[in-house]
């Protein structure tokens, strides 16, 4: 292709190049702006949820979400439920089992 856009001139011969140099370039910029922008909200992930850990338990089924205190888990392994709902007390406590203790 760039042979017979040669043999015709040299504007045709540039404008094929350029549009596969932007192609190449319109790839390269995406796939690096994607990487920066899972690294960044790796690194921020913590203040742009607004909590340390996050389970989803999936679609709602009428009942509140349970909700979990989990300040201390780092320092001594300790959590409080602050309000039960969906997940009971005792089938937390028992997932978490091997993590850390109840308070």
């Amino acid at each position: 292709m760039a042979l017979r856009d040669s043999r015709r001139g040299f504007k045709p011969l540039l404008l094929s190049m350029s549009c596969v140099i932007l192609g190449v370039a319109s790839v390269v910029v995406a796939f690096s702006f994607r990487d920066n922008l899972q690294s960044s909200i790796r690194t921020q992930s913590k203040s742009l949820l607004g909590a340390d850990l996050a389970i989803d338990g999936g679609e709602l089924t009428g009942l509140p979400s349970t909700v979990v205190d989990l300040t201390r888990f780092d320092e001594d392994g300790e959590w409080t439920v602050l309000r039960e709902g969906g997940l009971s007390t005792g089938d937390l406590a028992a997932g978490l089992a091997p993590v850390g203790k109840a308070d």
